[in-house]
């Protein structure tokens, strides 16, 4: 009887399979959705296209960067308007890890003045000039916007030169 009873809930599972109930849509990777946005928001030059995302972006770095050791940075996010659906994806260049991480991928439903805040962690392995590259992209209807946004972390005598424009 019991064998009856669970090979009729696993038929019942099995059955629902294709139902839309129970189906889920995989998410689009932040990384390459923004990227591909960011190739199409460029001008007939080749040159990037400004674009007002709907969010503002402050980060501060805790302390002075070093060699092998966590560096962490602070990110504030604040929703100037509603945003359904807000991907952030991360990427370093050679030299910095990415230690860890609390933000997500995807966030859905920002409210309008939503204020979160998540942190980094990186490690510089060298001495030389990094960036850890944010990618950001806004979905507002059938508008979306993407942003790519260099935060420098300088080591040695790097840190000692200007800042080259990006």
């Amino acid at each position: 009887m019991l064998a009856r009873r669970s090979l009729l809930i696993c038929l019942v599972f099995l059955l629902l399979g294709g139902c839309s109930l129970l189906h889920h849509e995989e998410d689009a990777d932040a990384l390459k959705e923004a990227q591909s946005l960011l190739e199409a928001q460029k001008d007939q030059y080749g040159d990037p296209i400004p674009v007002h995302q709907p969010l503002r972006i402050n980060y501060t770095i805790s302390r002075k960067p070093q060699i092998d050791r966590d560096l962490r940075i602070d990110f504030e996010f604040i929703a100037e308007k509603a945003i359904p659906v807000l991907r952030i994806g991360m990427t370093t260049s050679d030299g910095l890890e990415l230690d860890s991480s609390d933000v997500l991928e995807r966030y859905l439903d920002v409210k309008p003045r939503q204020t979160f805040t998540k942190t980094v962690m990186v490690i510089p392995r060298s001495e030389n000039e990094f960036y850890l590259n944010l990618f950001v992209v806004t979905e507002i209807g059938e508008e979306k916007l993407a942003k790519h946004i260099k935060i420098p972390i300088a080591l040695g005598e790097y840190a000692l030169k200007k800042p080259t424009p990006q």
